[in-house]
């Protein structure tokens, strides 16, 4: 089977596996690997029975008209070709997909990403072009279709294969930055979080064997970081110092960075995770009132013991990034100001407020969804949610929080250099191109002369 995987660009960069798998903007200029996608792509290269070519587009930066007008001039047929799409360029994807048909109009069309569970009705009535909809992650749809079986066994994945990409451009500051998974999933049930709507409020875990392997294969491409891109990391405690325990006993040297909750870590355990090369942990705390929390299905009892933990991973040289969010439904002045309260006392090294971006997680829900209910580029559903604090409000106090706290910390510059301005820059981009009303080619044609602009300039 010849087989296409590709993902589109348009512009604006985004992040494809973040929001459980619906994707993201992000202005910081990283390009992220997204690890669904890339893991899917090996699973294809492993099988003998798969011809696989990969496109990335975003991290070539091919814009969605120049590739497929680059497709369209091969004389290659596909049996399959599958795109994976995201929640804030979903009419862009669609639009992409149904060209895409035009020029192959004999070849399988599948459509992949947590989006396309979310409009699988939509797409079966109105997008007819399109023959399938994966509605499962893409790299275990891949699994269960090469295996020819329903269930998941990530130990039995091959290791991730990150030279059919061109990963030297999976770059967080100017650092080569690769990402891994020990496993996939929360069983948390945060209700804010749409990794519990794609992964059922479950946990998939890799044997430690298995993440050891994909570590040494990972480390010849020389990273200068390793993230470790679990939802929560160390929900098994004892796992993780197996894993910790393993990586120093074979004396493998790296740097890595994981996201869990840090309420939870003792010292025994951050000792080996240091030992072991941890440099940077990032932790929810999300809000400064308990009642508001409760009503998310997230209950943090102890915020002494985030502060105490932050403060021993400091000693420790681990530097730690609190993530915060304004504009609950339930948010009111007082408890945004008790969440500013609550960041300062926690005192971690960067503190991230980002707005409340809902998105849907009641399957009674999706039948309604259609494509205008996703705003494009950016990472919400739609501005009129119904909430106390009103959408000016809740940027306002992203802002100013942002900016005292980095006040507090004597990051003014860092701050204006790495987020205010790349921010400014990046809202400005995607209101231009929000008023362009002319589809996937008028987005693209304005892109390209963004960018001439831009050369001009300099």
């Amino acid at each position: 089977m010849k087989l296409l995987l590709l993902k589109g660009y348009y512009g604006i960069n985004v992040h494809g596996d973040s929001h459980g798998d619906l994707g993201c903007t992000v202005y910081d200029g990283n390009i992220n690997p997204d690890i669904v996608f890339i893991m899917a792509a090996t699973i294809a290269h492993n099988s003998k029975d798969i011809e696989l070519e990969v496109i990335d587009a975003i991290a070539e930066e091919l814009l969605a008209d120049e590739m497929l007008e680059e497709l369209n001039k091969r004389e290659k047929e596909y049996d399959s070709i599958i795109i994976k799409a995201c929640a804030s360029t979903i009419k862009l994807d669609l639009e992409l997909a149904q060209k895409l048909k035009e020029i192959f109009p004999k070849t399988h069309l599948s459509f992949s990403g947590h989006i396309a569970k979310l409009l699988k009705k939509w797409i079966n009535f109105n997008a007819k072009y399109i023959d399938e909809i994966i509605d499962i992650p893409l790299d275990f749809y891949m699994y269960k279709m090469v295996n020819e079986t329903d269930e998941i066994d990530l130990s039995k994945f091959p290791c991730i294969n990150y030279t059919l990409f061109p990963y030297e451009k999976y770059k967080d500051q100017g650092k080569l930055r690769l990402s891994i998974q020990t496993s996939r999933g929360c069983m948390m049930g945060c209700r804010y979080c749409p990794y519990n709507a794609f992964y059922n409020n479950k946990i998939y875990y890799y044997d430690i064997d298995k993440v050891i392997d994909n570590i040494k294969c990972i480390i010849k491409l020389n990273p200068e970081v390793i993230l470790f891109r679990d939802q929560y990391f160390t929900a098994d405690k004892e796992r993780i110092r197996t894993l910790c325990k393993k990586i120093i006993q074979e004396n493998i040297k790296f740097k890595w960075s994981c996201e869990t909750r840090i309420e939870l870590l003792d010292e025994s355990l951050i000792d080996l995770m240091v030992e072991s090369g941890l440099f940077m942990i990032c932790f929810g705390v999300e809000s400064g009132d308990n009642k508001l929390l409760d009503k998310y299905n997230r209950n943090i009892s102890n915020y002494q013991n985030i502060s105490t933990i932050v403060s021993y991973l400091r000693k420790k040289g681990v530097l730690t990034l609190g993530f915060y969010i304004i504009g609950f439904s339930e948010d009111t002045w007082e408890s945004a100001e008790n969440t500013l309260k609550r960041a300062i006392e926690v005192n971690s090294d960067i503190a991230q407020f980002s707005p409340y971006e809902p998105c849907v997680l009641d399957a009674n829900k999706e039948e309604c969804l259609t494509p205008d209910n996703f705003i494009l580029f950016e990472n919400i559903m739609g501005k009129d949610i119904n909430r106390n604090l009103c959408q000016e409000e809740v940027d306002y106090l992203v802002n100013a929080y942002s900016l005292i706290y980095n006040c507090i910390k004597g990051e003014l510059k860092n701050n204006y250099i790495n987020e205010y301005a790349k921010k400014t820059e990046h809202i400005k981009e995607i209101s231009y191109l929000q008023n362009i009303k002319t589809g996937l080619k008028g987005i693209c044609s304005a892109v390209r002369e963004k960018e001439w602009e831009r050369k001009d300039a300099i």
